[in-house]
């Protein structure tokens, strides 16, 4: 304090912040984002430079569960590294799945927080340590995105597998031809609708409607 003042007699002091020096450690990365479809998104991968270099990152919704921030530290490609290489000890992975639900949950409870960037933070064998962080504000990042219901969800996909017809685009008559054997036998695929040939009506299978007719 002495010496804040005589370097400035006028400064108004209101404390001193003290921090751990942390002389080692695997640096990674802890972070959120928003995204404008799936909304908040939790990131996890190995920090400073290896990060922009590798592009090994995971990601998982906010808020994740413990089961998820493990399975996101054992799914990055150099997992084995954090788990101790050439007798290096392993890294402490409760600590990190701790950081990670803690910062899924500070995005999910002040949604305005659009990107939270922990990095680099160093985890040792008995903890772990942010030593940088960012972090952006924007009301906007608190619009929660729209999200469709299991229903609406399941719906949209029976459309796709399930559908009332097919147009097949170059049905054939001729034997052996592609075309021919798409058409041939719909019942072996287990299609419950119609199979609707793209062709003229002389060069149809027996039986068969075209396109046009259907529509």
């Amino acid at each position: 304090m002495a010496n804040a003042k005589a370097y400035n007699a006028d400064a108004e002091i209101l404390g001193v912040q003290v921090q751990q020096q942390l002389t080692s450690g695997q640096e990674v990365i802890i972070g959120a984002t928003t995204d404008t479809t799936f909304g908040k998104i939790v990131a996890f991968g190995l920090g400073g430079v290896l990060v922009e270099v590798l592009k090994d990152v995971t990601f998982r919704l906010a808020p994740t569960s413990q089961d998820e921030a493990l399975s996101m530290i054992d799914g990055i490609k150099a997992a084995q590294i954090l788990k101790g290489v050439r007798g290096a000890e392993p890294a402490d992975r409760a600590a990190l799945s701790t950081i990670i639900q803690r910062v899924s949950q500070l995005v999910t409870d002040f949604p305005q927080l659009s990107e939270v960037d922990l990095n680099p933070v160093l985890v040792t064998a008995s903890g772990a340590t942010a030593v940088d962080v960012r972090i952006l504000i924007d009301p906007a990042a608190a619009v929660v995105p729209e999200r469709f219901s299991q229903e609406e969800i399941l719906a949209s996909m029976n459309r796709i597998m399930k559908p009332a017809a097919v147009a097949v685009i170059g049905a054939s008559a001729e034997e052996g031809k592609i075309g021919n054997s798409v058409m041939k036998k719909p019942g072996e695929r287990r299609l419950s609708g119609r199979d609707l040939p793209d062709q003229p009506e002389s060069q149809r299978n027996p039986g068969s409607q075209g396109v046009q007719e259907h529509r």
